[in-house]
């Protein structure tokens, strides 16, 4: 199985692009469906192409807009509006053509298009790794899939973006408890909740001492070897319940799995309609690879 982080991917090529290009102000790069359109259904070919003969079927992991990890953690990504609204790219924009470009390929690709409302694309590909019965491959650039390749059969993973293999680590998933996951909004072990989002307030230091000392003890080890057992404990629980992708609850975990139960009712006709008629009509000569 091939499971496709598809927002991320698409978003990891889009950026790639970008850097490439001409800088500017604020919100000053406008977002254009037919390139996300471009984008996506090209990265979708190559994957299916690259690794199908290896892997099998492709399934596309696709984000809802809403996620569960909000209601127990009210602070997770919330430093992302931030860093969007000072960015060249017209994030409002860049998500509508999203929408639409994602619509397009659940109702048009032969691809088993599995989103879960309150659900991540994480959530996804956690769940559906962690039951697969054959090799299986993660297509995403993002390393908080790391955690998923010690499960067995063996799980690799694909950065298409820089073309190579995300090496396994032993030590993923306790790294991120322990060190909380910033992007995210989600503080190291030793921090207060609010502190990622509160202006002035910052962590407290983890030296790589001790985070090398404490993946090789237990939980309860490493909050008894803390000034603060009692927080440490809580905050490590917080971390956990965030990063570790068996965490997904038990009702989100069995709407994933019945909506990859659907068979995709696309065909080559469905595909060829489509590439026509949305100004992909290069791609109709790969017609065969989708």
């Amino acid at each position: 199985m091939i499971l496709l982080d598809l927002q991320q991917s698409i978003i990891a090529s889009f950026m790639a692009a970008l850097r490439s290009g001409p800088r500017g102000s604020p919100g000053s790069v406008d977002v254009d469906v037919g390139l996300f359109r471009h984008i996506a259904v090209n990265l979708i070919k190559n994957v299916n192409v690259k690794f199908k003969k290896d892997y099998g079927e492709l399934v596309l992991a696709v984000d809802s807009r809403e996620v569960w990890r909000r209601g127990v953690f009210p602070y997770y990504k919330a430093n992302r509006k931030k860093a969007r609204d000072d960015s060249v790219v017209d994030w409002n924009k860049l998500f509508a053509a999203l929408d639409v470009v994602k619509d397009e390929v659940r109702d048009n690709l032969p691809y088993r298009f599995v989103k879960v409302d309150g659900c991540e694309a994480d959530d996804v590909i956690g769940v559906l790794a962690g039951v697969a019965s054959d090799p299986t491959l993660v297509v995403s650039g993002d390393f908080d899939f790391v955690q998923l390749h010690r499960f067995a059969p063996p799980i690799r993973q694909w950065d298409h973006v820089r073309k190579r293999e995300i090496p396994y680590d032993q030590h993923a998933l306790v790294r991120k408890i322990i060190r909380g996951d910033s992007g995210d909004g989600v503080p190291n072990f030793l921090s207060d909740d609010d502190t990622l989002v509160t202006p002035g307030k910052r962590q407290k230091p983890i030296t790589q001492v001790n985070e090398d000392r404490w993946v090789d003890m237990t939980p309860e080890e490493v909050w008894a070897s803390t000034k603060d057992p009692v927080s440490a404990e809580r905050n490590w629980k917080r971390n956990q319940k965030l990063v570790d992708l068996k965490e997904t609850p038990p009702d989100l975990v069995k709407q994933i799995l019945d909506k990859y139960a659907e068979v995709p009712k696309s065909d080559r006709m469905t595909v060829y309609s489509y590439l026509a008629r949305s100004g992909l009509r290069k791609l109709l000569e790969d017609l065969q690879d989708f």
